[in-house]
């Protein structure tokens, strides 16, 4: 239904996700930010309000804080 957009690091600037209903659009955050050494890099995203129905399914997981990224 559309409604996501990411932010540019470098010039700010939100760019439209375009909808895709074959797809899953995923969104690293920054515990798998941490975990990777910056490998991955979170991402800035927001969501539009949208007059049309959608089903969006936010899924959040994180380590313990006593995790130890040697292990």
């Amino acid at each position: 239904k559309g409604g996501l957009q990411v932010q540019n690091r470098n010039n700010f600037q939100w760019y439209d996700i375009p909808h895709d209903p074959n797809s899953f659009v995923i969104n690293s955050g920054l515990a798998l930010q941490y975990l990777t050494n910056d490998y991955f890099i979170a991402t800035n995203h927001r969501v539009l309000l949208n007059k049309k129905e959608r089903i969006s399914i936010p899924f959040f997981f994180e380590p313990s804080y006593d995790f130890s990224k040697e292990c």
